[in-house]
Parts: structure tokens; sequence; C-alpha cells
């Protein structure tokens, strides 16, 4: 079948996995939950193991992580500028305007973890001792940029972190990861995120040229990415 079943495995592993080990941040950027239990770090561990076979088989997963997630894969230093879009601009504005206790911010963070039931609870964590009864003020805005962001990227998901590279480094040792960067890690898993639909258009060969194939160019080229892809998946099975 030339592939097509091995690239079809890996693809419909990899969109289950997400489903139910990951959470969604920014633009559909995957990011493990958090737990409260460390009974799921053995699948972190299978997921770690899965990603780098399909590197080293060549084949793409549907897995997009957030960027801070593929430096964490690659070793290198993560900051808040990392984060999604609406965070970093949330925090540019938090410290370039003046702020006091008015605006309700506490050094504390609400975020969903998951229980060993399976299920997801909104969990209060203080980002210092006592840090829920703090309030963020001018004088100590950077302290709390820098701790919400180390909390958030790598402190909260530290155990199916190190799970994952664990498993992840068993068939792709970190020094071979040295000279690549988070750009370049996310092309190797999941492939380019920007389909030109000229390209198609290109390698397409059409006996007849009949109005409803320019009804067709027209359609896709209205197409999202996610769509594209689809379409794309499709015509050639991988």
């Amino acid at each position: 079948d030339l592939g097509g079943l091995r690239r079809e495995w890996f693809h419909l592993v990899s969109r289950e996995i997400g489903e139910k080990l990951f959470t969604t941040v920014g633009d559909d950027r995957y990011q493990p939950y958090p737990s409260l239990s460390d009974s799921n770090l053995s699948d972190f561990k299978f997921v770690g193991q899965l990603v780098a076979k399909a590197i080293v088989d060549d084949e793409r997963l549907d897995l997009r992580f957030t960027r801070t997630f593929y430096k964490h894969i690659l070793g290198q230093e993560v900051t808040y500028k990392d984060m999604d879009e609406e965070f970093v601009k949330n925090i540019t504005w938090l410290l370039e305007n003046n702020v006091d206790e008015s605006i309700g911010l506490t050094f504390s963070v609400d975020i969903e973890h998951c229980t060993s039931g399976g299920k997801t609870e909104l969990i209060t964590c203080d980002l210092v001792a006592g840090g829920r009864d703090i309030s963020v003020t001018d004088a100590n805005k950077h302290d709390y940029v820098m701790l919400l962001g180390e909390y958030l990227m790598t402190k909260s998901i530290k155990p199916q972190l190190n799970a994952f590279l664990d498993g992840f480094y068993e068939l792709i040792p970190i020094g071979l990861l040295s000279n690549l960067n988070a750009d370049d890690l996310e092309l190797l898993i999941c492939g380019s995120s920007k389909i030109d639909v000229q390209d198609i258009k290109n390698v397409a060969k059409c006996k007849h040229h009949h109005h409803i194939l320019k009804w067709f160019w027209t359609t896709i080229k209205g197409f999202n990415e996610k769509n594209k892809e689809m379409l794309l998946k499709f015509i050639t099975g991988s």
C-alpha cells in the first residue's frame, strides 16, 4: 500500500493522543494537561517514543505542540514570549502600564488539572507560598510575570514533560537536535502548516477544462489551512 496504512496509523494514534492527554492552547497548539496523579506518566513516555519514531521513519503526526514544548524537547531556554499570542499580549500590557491592586491579580493562577479518573478540575495554584493573598502591583509585577511563565511553561507539566522526554531521547539523543530550532522540529514532526493551492494546481492533470474545475479551484482557495490539509490527505492518502 506504499506505506499508506502506516501513515494512517500514525495520524489516527497521534490525533487520539492529542484529545486524551493534551489540552489546546492559543491557536490549537497541544500542551500536556497538568495532572493531579502520576498514573498516566507511562502514556507520556509512549508519546515521546511515538514522536521520535515518527521522525526516524519520516512520518508526520497530527500533533502541533506549543512553541515552549518544542523548546523543551530541544533543551532550550523558554520565556513568556514563547507563549501563545494572547498571553504575550496581556503580559506586555501588564509590563508596559502602571498597575495596582485594583486589577485583581494575585500571585496565583487557576489552571485545569487532569484527575486520576480522566476528568478535568479547575485548581488554584500559588506561584509562591500564600500567593493567592499577595496582590500584583507595579513594584512586583516583573516577579509575577517570571513566576507565572515558569509555572505555566514548565512546573505545571514537569512530570509529564520528563516522561515524554525519557521516551523521546531513547530513540533520538538530545545531541542530535543541537542544530535545530522550534520551527525545524515542528516541520519534522508535523510537516508544513501552510498549503499553497497553486502548487496543487500546478501538478494536477486535467483532460478537460470543465467549468466545474474552476468552481473546485475557487472553492479550495477559500479553505482554511485545516480543510486544505484534510483535502490533501484525501487526494494523496498521506
